[in-house]
């Protein structure tokens, strides 16, 4: 997709929504003058099962037959009967018998966003209600699939202390309901506004804002909205986690294409986001737009940029000079570290811009180095929350392995003495409580409700323990096992030949259902499928033993992508 030389804004600019606090922002290609330019193409594809696992084993799960998802392979402007969308995505329908909603929180990517209390517990949740129907035009499929990509992108992304967590998502007749943690501290933005923080803690909120862009990029997304309003933090105390919100607008992209939809907030677009010419470096100009704006409390090109028409702030963006003079009032009190970073992320050639690991490894937000480098007992919650993005099957194969592993090793037998310390009532299980006693003990500040993300993500089987496998599946150090133990690829191929129950030499829908935990229900086959999709690369219906490799052999990312949250 070629970047465009004529610009016509008319057409855009009547498109584009104007919030009360930041510049607004804009989806759409189809609004410009020129004839929109080809798009990769894409094959857009539904799941059904998005429940997190302790909820599914609450619920009574639906049969997948409840699905109306075959309207979904229709052509993306064919019109859709809003009758016919009741039970699209097949997701649980008792959101109202379960939850009461509360006040009005805001209102983010095609949905507002309320209170919802549990009837039962009385917690407080947020829940984001989008309807199935646009406000405006007609609905067709592709409408509905952008109402499928914020669940598909936050399942994609898994469980990370820098996003704000998905519990479940449940629909009825004419909307869907994404169910997520509460945030109670407010927006990145009123701090801005505010400027009640130092230096060092625009460091700890950038290196947040660069580890949820790292974790999406090693998923390839694509967040194409990074601004202020798009980050929450979790309660009001001055310490506060950060975590990210609102992926409405966020895509999964392929390595080496360029998109052209136009899509975010004006003012913090990168250059080649506004040319139509762009990949996942976009979101990189996106944070430096944050952090200059962090640092200096205005952004580059103006001091309030809602008096400018849109075409006035794409031309900022594309030709202004940008202010990085270290002699400049209003870097005067700023380190030549943050000044040198800023500059290395508003570097208006993505090729040269830093990716999202580059930018954690420059030295004014690093923290002690890199978190590879702990012990064991440092990196527990990273490793967790890595092992959180793998998917059920990944998991499940996993776990299978670490029971090939030797105890003798050094790392299976520090792994031992970990869960035998956590293990005080001598069980060879853990519960939650003893999950978080333990993490405190080993000095981790997490809140309750985070223990219980972290301990939905290492709970395979689902029976609401941690045995000795499951933990040590979480919480091996896979990529250096597979570099340098020499039975890998043995223990790959024992695997495959375990799931590969008919000995048809591939692994089929079915034969996913039954490694899949029972406690799934309803909801093993609807998962079965969507962990093919993912992993059957070239779309025979099964999973090659060649495929079924790739799929345990990458996807290791640096640990220090994901929050340690060790007590200073």
């Amino acid at each position: 997709e070629g970047a465009r030389s004529r610009w016509h804004f008319a057409a855009a600019f009547a498109s584009w929504r104007t919030s009360r606090r930041s510049p607004g922002r804009v989806s759409m290609a189809e609004g410009l003058s020129w004839p929109p330019a080809p798009r990769p193409r894409r094959t857009w594809r539904i799941h059904a099962g998005c429940k997190p696992r302790a909820q599914l084993r609450r619920a009574a799960l639906p049969s997948e037959s409840a699905s109306d998802e075959d309207f979904l392979d229709q052509a993306p402007y064919e019109a859709v009967p809003l009758d016919s969308t009741q039970r699209l995505f097949g997701l649980p329908r008792n959101f109202h018998d379960k939850y009461v909603l509360g006040k009005p929180l805001g209102a983010g990517s095609y949905g507002v966003v309320n209170e919802a209390i549990d009837k039962d517990t009385r917690d407080v949740f947020a829940v984001k209600s989008i309807p199935k129907k646009p406000k405006r035009g007609q609905l067709n499929t592709k409408y509905l699939l952008k109402l499928q990509n914020e669940i598909d992108i936050m399942k994609r992304l898994g469980v990370s202390l820098n996003i704000v967590y998905l519990y479940t998502a449940y629909e009825d007749d004419t909307h869907v309901h994404l169910l997520m943690e509460a945030c109670t501290g407010g927006e990145l933005w009123d701090r801005v506004k505010r400027g009640q923080y130092n230096e060092a803690e625009a460091a700890n909120l950038v290196r947040a804002m660069l580890r949820t862009v790292a974790q999406c990029h090693a998923k390839n997304v694509m967040y194409r909205d990074v601004k202020p309003d798009n980050f929450l933090f979790l309660n009001k105390t001055p310490s506060s986690p950060l975590k990210a919100t609102d992926f409405g607008l966020a895509t999964i992209y392929q390595e080496g294409v360029n998109y052209s939809q136009r899509c975010g907030t004006p003012a913090y677009m990168a250059p080649e986001l506004i040319l139509q010419n762009y990949g996942p470096k976009c979101d990189m100009w996106s944070v430096g737009m944050c952090a200059y704006q962090l640092l200096t409390g205005r952004l580059p090109f103006w001091d309030d940029v809602r008096g400018h028409t849109m075409k006035e702030v794409w031309k900022a963006v594309l030709y202004d000079d940008i202010n990085l003079e270290p002699s400049s009032p209003i870097w005067q009190n700023i380190s030549k570290g943050a000044l040198d970073l800023v500059g290395k992320l508003l570097d208006r050639d993505p090729d040269t811009r830093l990716s999202a690991e580059e930018a954690l490894a420059h030295p004014w937000v690093q923290d002690a180095g890199h978190a590879s480098t702990l012990p064991l007992r440092g990196s527990v919650v990273q490793r967790i929350q890595r092992f959180g993005t793998f998917g059920l099957l990944k998991q499940t194969v996993l776990r299978m392995i670490a029971d090939y592993i030797p105890e003798t090793t050094e790392q299976m037998s520090a792994l031992r003495a970990l869960f035998e310390q956590m293990d005080y009532s001598r069980t060879g299980k853990l519960t939650l409580k003893e999950l978080k006693a333990g993490l405190r003990i080993a000095g981790y500040e997490l809140s309750d409700r985070e223990v219980g993300q972290l301990m939905e993500q290492i709970d395979i089987d689902m029976n609401g323990e941690v045995d000795y496998s499951e933990f040590s599946a979480a919480l091996v150090d896979w990529a250096t096992l597979i570099e340098s133990e020499d039975q890998w690829g043995s223990w790959l191929e024992q695997a495959f030949l375990k799931l590969d129950v008919d000995h048809c030499g591939g692994i089929n829908v079915e034969d996913i259902v039954e490694c899949l935990p029972a406690r799934l229900g309803g909801w093993r086959h609807a998962e079965a499928k969507r962990v093919l999709r993912q992993a059957d690369r070239d779309g025979d219906g099964k999973i090659s033993l060649p495929e079924f490799k790739l799929l345990l052999g990458d996807g290791y990312n640096e640990l220090d992508m994901y929050e340690k949250r060790l007590r200073a």
